[in-house]
């Protein structure tokens, strides 16, 4: 008897649908599938009950009988002969009859590979991976964890997003502040040098605490690993999540006056300053950023014949009036090198 039920009173999940109402029925569509699948079984089942040798054939008789009653009679003592007990045994024909088998061999059938292909299509319409099945025809060493991977992705992950979308659509409440996730974490677990690797990683990059990678492996939280840590190349001008808190003032010690001055502060340290580079170093560094300003601007008074003195006496550390009146009295015909070293004895590094 059917029963009509309220669709507030159902929470239906939907498949596949043609009209957004109903879904499609998998065992309905598939149903040819699935009987060639039985149908195979149950093929194979009756061959070996037959002590796989196939049953059909035909007898051939040289002569006739006598009647149709004679014909009957021969043709049940023969079966009661290769049946039961009897099943397997050597046929016995006489008066020139001949035995003629008819049928195709399991070969000529392709018994065999319906059998495979059958386990394929039965796990393609519940969109699963042959291997989830027992079918590892096409597993190897090599894709098995992608074909892991690929099952999670294609298989599990659309059916969860339906289950949670469908969740919160029907069975929770607007104004409820809850969130529904189907986790995958204990699916996608690599072995123990992939995931030491992954804690690792997280934990440096201070985006996982050590505790929460304590409660992927299935361990007790231990008190003050909540804190995330904090790459010292990271922190910029911020306070560090794990530096000490400033000190606090400190109420007096029990006997004391606490009216009585505080004593005075230790004085501090003197700063430590940091070695001085020897003088030769940076007289040498100096000489060779001054070689390089000269050999730049003289070729480019070689080239265009002037130039502006304040970017001279920038570069060379001189005055702009000092700069104006040697470029007034320079030879134009100058080459470069002597330009250069020119340059250098205006700003008091010249041949020593």
């Amino acid at each position: 008897q059917a029963h009509t039920v309220a669709q507030g009173a159902m929470w239906h999940l939907r498949g596949l649908s043609s009209n957004g109402i109903t879904g499609l029925s998998v065992i309905q569509y598939a149903r040819e599938s699935f009987g060639l699948g039985l149908a195979a079984q149950s093929y194979g089942a009756r061959f070996f009950a037959n002590d796989a040798k196939p049953s059909g054939g035909w007898i051939e008789y040289p002569g006739q009988f006598a009647d149709k009653t004679a014909k009957a009679v021969f043709r049940e003592a023969l079966q009661d002969a290769q049946s039961a007990a009897n099943r397997g045994k050597l046929m016995l024909l006489d008066k020139g009859m001949k035995y003629h088998e008819v049928g195709l061999t399991n070969d000529d059938a392709q018994f065999l590979e319906t059998r495979q292909f059958q386990i394929t299509d039965v796990a393609r319409w519940f969109g699963v991976p042959p291997h989830k099945i027992g079918d590892l025809s096409k597993a190897t060493f090599s894709n098995i964890e992608q074909m892991a991977l690929e099952y999670i992705q294609d298989a599990l992950l659309p059916r969860a997003s339906r289950l949670e979308t469908s969740i919160k659509a029907e069975l929770l409440f607007d104004d409820e502040d809850l969130d529904v996730e189907l986790g995958f974490h204990a699916l996608l677990r690599g072995d123990s040098a992939m995931r030491a690797a992954y804690y690792h990683v997280g934990t440096l990059d201070g985006w996982l605490t050590r505790n929460e990678a304590r409660g992927m492996e299935g361990l007790e939280p231990i008190d003050g690993l909540d804190t995330p840590l904090v790459p010292l190349n990271m922190t910029g001008g911020s306070a560090d999540p794990g530096e000490a808190p400033a000190e606090t003032e400190q109420p007096p010690k029990t006997g004391t006056n606490p009216l009585a001055p505080n004593p005075a502060p230790a004085p501090a340290p003197p700063p430590s300053n940091p070695p001085k580079k020897p003088k030769v170093e940076i007289e040498a560094r100096m000489r060779a950023i001054l070689q390089s300003n000269a050999h730049r601007l003289a070729k480019r008074i070689a080239k265009d014949g002037e130039i502006d003195p304040a970017i001279v006496a920038e570069s060379m550390g001189v005055s702009v009036a000092e700069v104006a009146a040697w470029l007034s009295g320079m030879d134009r015909a100058t080459g470069e090198a002597d330009i250069a070293a020119l340059l250098m004895n205006r700003a008091g590094y010249g041949n020593e």
